[in-house]
């Protein structure tokens, strides 16, 4: 395979009968073209990939959730045009992309399943399984062994999970049972299971989180939750652990409910929070949430029960068998047993300034004294080189990352993605980007405090190896690896 660079596009050479045909890469998308400036294919796909066989050579051109076959010919076809001995037009593979060896998997328009070896397609026997079928209008129908079982109405089928079938429409994914009934009736971007208990589920759409499961035992509305990667983990948590209480927020008010929907404690309140039930049981405590009600900030039992009111301003989170809250603009910590404030052993552990997160998802930068040196209203707060003599504070706020000295002090405005660091060789050097997707190397200019891009954000992931002289180890979109210099530069292999 050749890299081309030109100053229009990144072109990847592959060559298929006399001619060549090209993958053309121009603004974030893939088409096809031939060597000789021809296009076949517009340059309008997410992503395009080349299959060999021992007969034929193709292109899988995916857009999203569909994948389309194309073979290389001086005009833009579909290669089942010209497969021998078709009965049908075009296949195209909906949610699938199963690559296995030499063979490629793909559906008809009624979820008739065949395998192309290169020769030609083979239909195949399925189990009756669902599978989303596409019409020649775009629109999306649920099938079932080569018939539509409702009309073309959806934007997209995914019955890829057990007894759940995902159905796009202009609000969202919708989750059907294996009748196509509704399961649950409210619309959601993301799904993901749990693992320990396959038939519950966690969606989300936009801010709001909700649980469903195909026997009907959960069904906790969408709802914005109180920091629901801590909450839910996504580590395959036990169901036990999901029976819980979920704080949020509903029509102003603050209040809790289980994994049904059923109201616990009443959304009455100007703050609430629900504790974990393992660090519950681990510390003993008899108390599993906490509410603001004017300046009080009340605890309840199991059963919801009132069992102390303390005042303070506000709460960061749960800590053992503390809570550690901010009171006259300092952090202190409460003892949940004898609820009496406390100097936390934990504070013992910090010789600087230490990231603090709290309950409700955010993080701030805290002093071995208690001192609040940035509020908790960051998305992220990260000490970078904490062990040595010169560290410094990587802030992302709004989605936008800056740096901050170890006291506070903004050094780099919050103009950049993502900053991951990687090593100091004079120049404090970071990966920036999106993580596993588009990275560049960086470095911070401290002369004029701006990060400079030495690369195009072309990795998907970079790393110091060795001495740090030596440079960074990197891994391209194509998944090659190459070494680069400090300057960026692809190293010449020896």
């Amino acid at each position: 395979m050749k890299i081309i660079i030109t100053s229009l596009a990144i072109v990847i050479s592959v060559g298929v009968f006399a001619q060549n045909a090209l993958v053309l890469e121009k603004n974030g998308k893939f088409g096809i073209t031939t060597d000789f400036g021809k296009e076949l294919l517009p340059a309008e796909y997410d992503k395009m990939r080349e299959i060999k066989t021992d007969t034929l050579d193709f292109y899988i051109a995916h857009t999203i959730g569909t994948a389309e076959l194309y073979s290389y010919n001086t005009e833009k076809r579909s290669l089942f045009e010209e497969t021998q001995n078709q009965q049908f037009s075009t296949i195209e593979a909906v949610y699938s992309d199963e690559i296995r060896g030499k063979y490629f998997y793909g559906y008809d328009k009624v979820g008739n399943k065949f395998k192309f070896t290169g020769d030609g397609w083979e239909k195949l026997k399925t189990k009756g399984d669902f599978i989303g079928g596409k019409n020649q209008d775009g629109k999306y129908a649920v099938c079932q062994k080569g018939e539509a079982l409702t009309d073309y109405i959806y934007n997209g089928v995914n019955a890829e999970l057990p007894g759940v079938v995902q159905v796009l429409n202009n609000n969202g994914w919708q989750a059907l049972d294996t009748k196509l009934k509704p399961i649950y009736d409210q619309s959601y971007d993301q799904l993901w299971t749990s693992k320990t208990h396959p038939a519950v589920y966690i969606v989300r759409q936009g801010k709001n989180w909700g649980i469903f499961s195909t026997d009907g035992s959960m069904a906790l509305p969408m709802s914005p939750l109180r920091n629901p990667e801590k909450i839910f983990e996504f580590n395959g948590q036990s169901l036990a652990e999901l029976e819980r209480g979920y704080a949020y927020e509903k029509g102003g008010k603050y209040g809790i409910s289980d994994n049904t929907g059923k109201e616990m404690l009443a959304f009455t309140y100007d703050d609430a929070y629900a504790f974990a039930p393992k660090e519950v049981r681990r510390h003993s405590l008899e108390v599993v949430a906490v509410a603001k009600q004017g300046t009080a900030w009340k605890f309840f039992s199991e059963k919801y029960k009132e069992v102390k009111s303390v005042e303070f301003d506000s709460w960061i989170g749960l800590m053992g068998e503390e809570a550690l809250v901010v009171k006259g603009g300092k952090m202190h910590a409460l003892n949940l047993k004898s609820f009496e404030f406390e100097r936390s052993p934990f504070f013992n552990d910090w010789d600087q300034n230490t990231s603090v997160e709290t309950d409700n998802g955010h993080e701030g930068l805290v002093s071995p004294q208690g001192e609040i040196i940035l509020g908790f209203d960051n998305d992220q707060v990260h000490v970078a080189y904490e062990d040595t003599d010169h560290p410094f504070v990587i802030v992302a706020k709004n989605g936008k990352d800056g740096i901050h000295d170890i006291n506070g002090k903004q050094l780099v405005a919050h103009n950049y993605e993502t900053l991951y660091e990687l090593c100091n060789n004079g120049k404090h050097y970071f990966a920036m980007g999106k993580l596993n997707e588009k990275l560049c190397l960086a470095y911070w200019d401290e002369a004029t405090n701006k990060i400079v891009s030495v690369t195009k954000p072309i990795y998907t992931s970079i790393n110091c190896y060795g001495k740090v002289e030596n440079g960074f180890s990197a891994t391209t979109i194509d998944g090659d690896t190459v070494e680069l210099d400090l300057d960026g530069k692809v190293k010449e292999k020896k």
